[in-house]
């Protein structure tokens, strides 16, 4: 359609304004960028179940659908804002500028502001089921969704809160539990599925432009480096963290490349991933928080939540 060239054009455009620098895996994964690594501060005595950071604020959600608002990075354990966004537990949060996206296991995704916390719009019928995963498009125009359980990826326009297309991304007897935007161009998507495949999607073109399996169980989390879009943090079910190079392609045709690197990291499955310097954050199903050194992968702590 007319509109949906229009908005590959205009996705085009941004990706060209604002390519990604390809640097190697450990540089990617070491650059400065705002610390989070004191949210382990707060996980302990609250219900957490989803976190992201931005602008001095810790947004933090949790089982019983309400967001927090704490002021980073002195964290005294005081919420400054509260908001009471979903009726199920909260799976997701990702923050971009002043506003909020949220997803829930009661199949809604929230748009709230940032220093209210107050929700401005909801999507009701996002997906059927649980919504997997939610992810900003550099621009703030647009956001991406996952489907847990129908299996397709969509989308959307924020101003409308409209899909501008869908894909069904993997195995129809399988969802799409994690999706992600490249942070600097904005042109590709990643999913992981609960069928354990991983791919890589142009959005310029609509298409699928590598797979593979990405674990021998279901993914849980899949997100970009905030400093290269070649670098992808998946983890699953098997409980372990890879890191992939989208620019280390193999020679005999495959389209899914090696890990570059396989962490044991926790005794159950990590759900999602943050940077710190030259430090990656993991957050699991087991209640901790763990430190990675990004260039080794070798583990700098834990915190038990």
């Amino acid at each position: 359609s007319e509109e949906l060239r229009a908005v590959r054009c205009q996705l085009a455009r941004f990706a060209h304004e604002h390519s990604s620098p390809l640097s190697s895996v450990p540089s990617a994964l070491s650059q400065e960028t705002p610390t989070v690594l004191s949210a382990c501060v707060i996980v302990g005595d609250r219900p957490t179940t989803a976190l992201d950071c931005s602008d001095g604020l810790i947004v933090i959600g949790g089982r019983d659908g309400a967001l927090w608002g704490l002021p980073y990075p002195d964290i005294d354990g005081t919420p400054i804002t509260r908001g009471n966004v979903h009726s199920g537990s909260i799976g997701l949060i990702r923050t971009h500028k002043d506003r909020i996206l949220t997803c829930s296991h009661d199949g809604t995704i929230a748009m709230s502001e940032l220093e209210s916390l107050r929700e401005v719009a909801r999507i009701s019928d996002a997906h059927e089921g649980r919504v997997g995963g939610i992810a900003w498009h550099p621009s703030g125009a647009f956001f991406a969704s996952s489907g847990h359980e129908d299996g397709r990826w969509r989308w959307w326009d924020v101003d409308k809160l409209s899909p501008v297309w869908q894909h069904r991304g993997h195995n129809p007897r399988h969802g799409i539990a994690a999706v992600d935007v490249a942070a600097h161009s904005g042109a590709l998507v990643c999913t992981g599925g609960t069928d354990g495949h991983l791919r890589c999607w142009d959005v310029r073109a609509g298409r699928c432009i590598w797979t593979g399996a990405g674990h021998p169980q279901p993914i849980t989390l899949a997100r970009f480096s905030p400093h290269c879009d070649a670098v992808i943090v998946t983890g699953a079910l098997d409980n372990c963290i890879r890191l992939w190079d989208l620019r280390r392609l193999p020679e005999n045709g495959a389209l899914c490349p090696d890990p570059v690197a396989t962490l044991p990291a926790h005794i159950a499955a990590p759900t999602d991933v943050a940077f710190s310097g030259g430090t990656m954050t993991t957050v699991s199903l087991d209640g901790t928080v763990r430190h990675w050194q990004a260039g080794t992968g070798r583990p700098v702590g834990a915190v038990s939540a």
